[in-house]
């Protein structure tokens, strides 16, 4: 059996936010992989995540404490996500067999 995925989509979220989508995750017994594609978030939070074995995928500006903030898009911030889980989901797709996207 292949591997399991799940992927959500964070803008302007801090760990306050997102630890409830981890512990979340967590409690549920889920054994495979878990990432999130982010912007607006700050290095503090990347760090969290990664600790906790969660893959990061940042887009947007870096700022200089090594966070990301989000351009000046056009799309609303729910909208967008989608093409970053896409454009995130397009480099490991050979790695699972299941992929689950869920709103953070």
């Amino acid at each position: 059996m292949g591997k399991s995925l799940i992927v959500g989509g964070a803008t302007g979220y801090d760990w306050d936010k997102l630890k409830y989508w981890v512990n979340s995750i967590n409690d549920s017994g889920f054994g495979g992989d878990v990432a999130v594609v982010a912007t607006d978030i700050t290095k503090e939070t990347i760090d969290k995540l990664n600790e906790r074995g969660i893959n990061v995928s940042t887009y947007g500006i870096k700022t200089d404490d090594g966070g990301y903030m989000m351009t000046g898009g056009n799309h609303a911030p729910h909208v967008e996500r989608f093409f970053w889980i896409w454009n995130y989901l397009s480099t490991v797709e050979a790695d699972y067999d299941h992929v689950i996207v869920t709103d953070t």
